[in-house]
């Protein structure tokens, strides 16, 4: 089989794809969106794992899965608007929600340092 030069730049494992570092962290935040009816919703969360470009969420919500949603770190004092990739219901009536950032932060989370290799 003959390989091209783009075949060579094509990742063979899928934690090659990622766009940066994934860090496991606990970091409270407040979650707000828009309902259906047009109701501004809040909610406790807390991330579970993140990353420069998103992060899996956990929260208790009970209500329509956004679509957009504001998160708020209290402690570092910054918000961003996040897409919802995907949602999932898990143990104790909760829900994880994947979500992608509107711009890419590692402050977001109260990290300190570069994402800028992935792994």
């Amino acid at each position: 089989m003959r390989t091209t030069e783009s075949d060579a730049e094509i990742p063979s494992r899928p934690q090659d794809l990622r766009r940066s570092k994934r860090v496991v962290l606990v970091v409270p935040l407040e979650a707000t969106w828009v309902s259906i009816e047009g109701k501004r919703l809040r909610e406790q969360a807390r991330t579970e794992v993140v990353n420069a470009h998103g992060a899996l969420l956990r929260m208790q919500s009970k209500q329509f899965v956004p679509i957009t949603i504001e998160l708020h770190n209290f402690q570092a004092q910054e918000s961003c608007w996040a897409r919802v990739v995907c949602f999932r219901a898990v143990e104790n009536r909760s829900v994880q929600f994947a979500v992608e950032l509107a711009r890419p932060s590692g402050t977001l989370w109260g990290l300190d340092y570069s994402f800028d290799q992935a792994s």
